[in-house]
């Protein structure tokens, strides 16, 4: 929060943690990473926001996992998924013809 002007680290500190929720919801947190903050961790992630709109930079500062990139690792898990079942209709295919 050293970063930021006088006048947005007060207005910050005013917020309620449950708007500090909503405006890194807005930013495309996930619910998850934004229950598992603190005050403090609220806090430091929404002047990282008003610092670097960047959602990486911001999660970095507060030391939680990137929204971006668990849906990457969920994106890339869905596709093993679907390989998978792709690789198994293959073999039935090959089961029958056999």
């Amino acid at each position: 929060m050293d970063r930021i002007t006088v006048e947005q680290r007060e207005i910050i500190k005013k917020t309620s943690s449950d708007r500090l929720r909503a405006r890194l919801e807005q930013a495309e947190w996930s619910a998850a990473d934004v229950t598992a903050l603190n005050r403090e961790q609220l806090m430091e992630a929404v002047a990282q926001l008003l610092v670097a709109p960047d959602i990486s930079e911001a999660v970095a500062s507060v030391g939680m996992p990137s929204a971006v990139s668990v849906k990457a690792k969920e994106v890339e898990l869905r596709e093993r998924e679907i390989a998978l079942c792709e690789m198994e209709l293959r073999e039935r295919r090959e089961e029958r013809v056999a």
